[in-house]
């Protein structure tokens, strides 16, 4: 089954911003999966009719379950500029989520210790009396309540299903 194109909010010659819808993956190893770079390249390939297929590169990638805006580059010297930004912190995320319950301050961060297990791709918090503590690395964000149940995110550390 073919998705349709998802909404594209900028597009020029050098980037396309566009809103990835929940549960599609930005990329998967998945042949017979559709992604948001697979619908894109269709989307660039029908407009442009090149025999190659187009360049296209995620900036940055949002997890599956998750909808949101993601930045693609369309050129090789895009990319590596682009991802030149991002690792300078010139480029900043920032993440709206919803809650439930309440945060004890209105602002304030959040410092955990996520340990990844490849083989489930899954990662959790780990406490100082888990064996796997050491192994597992810093998670930092700081939030920002925004509403009684809205929280404005920015990831200070950017780990695996942070």
């Amino acid at each position: 089954m073919t998705r349709p194109l998802p909404v594209i909010l900028y597009e020029d010659d050098s980037v396309i911003v566009a809103m990835k819808p929940a549960n599609l993956a930005v990329q998967t190893k998945r042949i017979e999966e559709e992604d948001l770079c697979s619908l894109l390249r269709k989307h660039l390939a029908q407009e442009n009719k090149k025999k190659q297929p187009p360049y296209l590169a995620p900036i940055n990638r949002l997890d599956q379950p998750v909808r949101g805006l993601v930045l693609f580059a369309k050129t090789r010297a895009a990319a590596a500029n682009l991802s030149g930004q991002l690792s300078s912190h010139q480029i900043e995320k920032i993440y709206r989520a919803r809650i439930f319950g309440q945060f004890e301050k209105k602002e304030g961060t959040i410092r955990d210790r996520l340990c990844k297990d490849a083989q489930t791709n899954v990662s959790r918090v780990t406490l100082p009396s888990d064996p796997e503590y050491e192994m597992g690395k810093d998670a930092i964000l700081s939030y920002e309540m925004t509403g009684e149940d809205t929280v404005k995110i920015r990831l200070l550390t950017g780990r695996h299903h942070q």
